[in-house]
């Protein structure tokens, strides 16, 4: 157990290492970077399929804020570039490794979606690849590695239980008087409704906005403002797209580019505007980062269903 939680599987793996090798690693470890998951989940959320796309975010949030608590708890170092190759820059802890734990929670969201066995096997060698990166790279132990794939298939079922059992995003953005107006509830079914009513329009959208801000609090950091910042944002944004414009993703090839263009390019703007607009503190990257879930999943589909960019 030494031998795989020590240097000697790094030095194993790094054995093999060429310039070939050293490109390839880096660009397929961009498979589990924060840029590579802002730039994929909205062109699956804008254009194919809202429900996998808010799984998606959803799943991989979920792993990035647990991922943070948890190297913060474990407190473990890195590899030293003293003892094997480090190519890349991290100054955060190892135990257990982001990329790793992501990689199984993201791409294994997918791999209990797709139905094609070919694309399964796809699933399963980015996981390998991404995970084995990170060792090759020399920025992880492979306990490291081990810990994160562990830990990341336990939050993969978690979620996956809960999405197929309670249906979440329906709840958050579906309110349906049938479920109300039963007379196996009550025979007071005024008073039923306008408590409907009040949790649909009001409670939900309160509590959507307060939880995240409290736990931001309990754990200011620039991650979390990150992290929670964009998850409230898109829930927010997705709760209220739900209701109030409930655009269909799906449209023309020409029109799939310009809408990727516009909500990206509008991203990164307000990824990077608003850090040169507002004051340097993590309360504020929680800001900027609400706003860049709230476009990405309500103005956007705004404009989309305004501009009539949907097939009929």
């Amino acid at each position: 157990m030494e031998y795989f939680s020590g240097y000697e599987f790094i030095k194993l793996v790094q054995s093999f290492s060429n310039s070939f090798f050293d490109i390839f690693f880096k660009y397929i470890t961009m498979l589990g970077d924060e840029i590579f998951y802002l730039i994929f989940i909205p062109i699956i959320y804008l254009c194919f399929d809202k429900v996998i796309g808010l799984n998606l975010i959803t799943f991989y949030l979920v792993s990035s804020i647990s991922n943070t608590y948890l190297k913060d708890f474990f407190h473990t170092l890195r590899p030293s570039p003293e003892k094997v190759r480090v190519l890349l820059e991290m100054d955060s802890y190892a135990f257990p490794s982001g990329h790793a734990q992501g990689a199984v929670v993201f791409w294994g969201y997918l791999f209990s979606e797709v139905k094609r066995n070919w694309l399964k096997i796809m699933l399963i060698i980015i996981i390998s690849l991404v995970s084995l990166s990170r060792i090759y790279l020399g920025v992880h132990f492979p306990i490291d590695v081990f810990g994160g794939w562990i830990i990341g298939f336990l939050i993969l079922i978690v979620l996956l239980s809960i999405i197929k059992k309670y249906r979440v995003w329906e709840i958050l953005s579906k309110y349906d008087k049938r479920y109300i107006n039963n007379k196996r509830l009550s025979n007071d079914k005024e008073y039923l409704s306008n408590r409907g009513y009040f949790y649909h329009n009001y409670l939900i959208p309160t509590l959507i906005i307060i939880i995240p801000l409290i736990l931001f609090f309990i754990y200011p950091t620039y991650s979390t403002g990150q992290i929670i910042g964009i998850l409230s944002g898109i829930i927010l944004g997705a709760t209220f797209e739900k209701r109030y414009i409930d655009f269909n993703p799906k449209a023309k090839l020409y029109i799939q580019v310009i809408k990727i263009i516009i909500a990206l390019s509008v991203a990164v703007i307000i990824r990077i505007g608003l850090k040169e607009i507002l004051p340097v503190a993590d309360f504020f990257t929680y800001i900027r980062y609400f706003v860049m879930g709230l476009w990405l999943t309500f103005l956007m589909p705004f404009i989309i269903k305004k501009a009539e960019w949907e097939v009929k």
